[in-house]
C-alpha cells in the first residue's frame, strides 16, 4: 500500500504538467501575403528527433477552420524553449475568417491547439506609391494612386534646380532637374547664389575714364561667364567668356581707340544679367 502511495505521488506532477500554446504574433494576415510569425507556448517541446519537418527537425504549424477545413501550413525557422519562429505564405485564394493554430509537440507527438487564435482578412486594394521613379504598391490599399497607370504618369525620379537668390533647391516635379541629388544641389547651389552676389559687387575705376578701365570681382568660382561692352548704339566693343575660372577677375580694358560717350558694360550668368555704365571721357 505504501508503494502504491508512493508511486502516484511521483506520478501526480508529471500528469498535472500539460503543453499549451499561449500566443502567435502578429495574429492576423491577408490574402496574398506572406508575414513571419512568432509562436509562444508553455512546457512544449518546439524541436526534437521525433518532429518531421524539413527545416532541423523543428515543430511544424499550420492553421484549420471547423473541424480541419481549408488547411494552411507555416514554414517553422528556428526555435527556443518557450518560442517557435516561423513564416506564413497565405495564397491569394484561401478562404477568410477565424483559423485555429496547431502547432505539433515534438515530446508527446501530438498536436497542440491554440483556437480561435490567428485571422485571415481579404487581401488588400490594390494602389500604389511613387517611391524613387517606380510605382510600388504598399499592400495595405492605402496607396496614393488608385491605378499603375496613373501612379507612372505622375511618378518621376527626384531631381532639384538652384533658386540663386536665395541659395535653396527645390524639385521641379518633372524629374529635369538639373541636379540627380539634393546634396549636390544644396553645395552647388550655395556657391552659384555667393557668386552672383559677388559679381554684383563689381569695382569698376575709374568711372569717368579717358582710356583704360579696370574691371574688378572677388572670390569667383567655376562657372561661365559673359562680359560684354557695348556702345551707345549697340555694338559690341569687347567681349570675353569666363570658362571654368577660378579665383578673383582683374581686367583692364582700354576703350582709347573708341569715340567718347556713353558704353555699357554687361555681364552674363546662368543666373542673370548684371549692366553697368561707363563713361568714357
Amino acid at each position: 500500500m505504501k508503494k502504491t502511495t508512493l508511486l502516484f505521488s511521483m506520478l501526480v506532477p508529471f500528469c498535472m504538467i500539460s503543453q499549451n500554446i499561449t500566443s502567435i504574433t502578429p495574429n492576423t494576415a491577408m490574402q496574398g501575403q506572406t508575414i513571419p510569425l512568432i509562436i509562444s507556448g508553455n512546457n512544449m517541446s518546439f524541436s526534437g528527433w521525433s518532429c518531421w519537418s524539413n527545416t532541423g527537425n523543428l515543430s511544424d504549424f499550420r492553421f484549420s477552420q471547423w473541424s480541419g477545413m481549408n488547411m494552411l501550413y507555416g514554414a517553422p525557422t528556428s526555435a527556443t524553449a518557450t518560442q517557435l519562429n516561423g513564416n506564413l505564405s497565405v495564397p491569394a485564394f484561401q478562404p477568410i475568417g477565424i483559423y485555429n493554430l496547431e502547432v505539433f509537440d515534438c515530446s508527446t507527438s501530438w498536436w497542440i491547439q491554440l483556437p480561435n487564435s490567428f485571422q485571415i482578412n481579404a487581401a488588400a486594394t490594390a494602389s500604389w506609391n511613387c517611391m524613387n521613379g517606380a510605382c510600388v504598391d504598399p499592400g495595405t490599399g492605402s496607396g496614393i494612386y488608385t491605378s499603375l497607370a496613373a501612379c507612372q504618369a505622375n511618378c518621376v525620379n527626384p531631381s532639384w534646380d538652384c533658386d540663386p537668390s536665395n541659395g535653396s533647391c527645390f524639385d521641379p516635379g518633372t524629374g529635369t532637374g538639373q541636379y540627380s541629388t539634393f546634396m549636390l544641389c544644396q553645395l552647388l547651389c550655395v556657391q552659384t547664389a555667393t557668386l552672383f552676389e559677388n559679381i554684383k559687387k563689381l569695382t569698376i575705376f575709374p568711372n569717368p575714364s579717358q582710356d583704360v578701365f579696370s574691371i574688378q570681382f572677388k572670390n569667383l568660382i567655376v562657372q561661365d561667364i559673359k562680359i560684354n561692352i557695348i556702345n551707345n548704339i549697340g555694338e559690341l566693343v569687347f567681349s570675353e567668356n569666363l570658362i571654368g575660372h577660378i579665383g578673383a577677375y582683374n581686367k583692364k580694358i582700354d576703350l582709347k581707340e573708341n569715340a567718347k560717350g556713353i558704353y555699357f558694360l554687361e555681364i552674363e550668368t546662368d543666373d542673370g544679367f548684371i549692366n553697368k555704365k561707363l563713361i568714357l571721357q
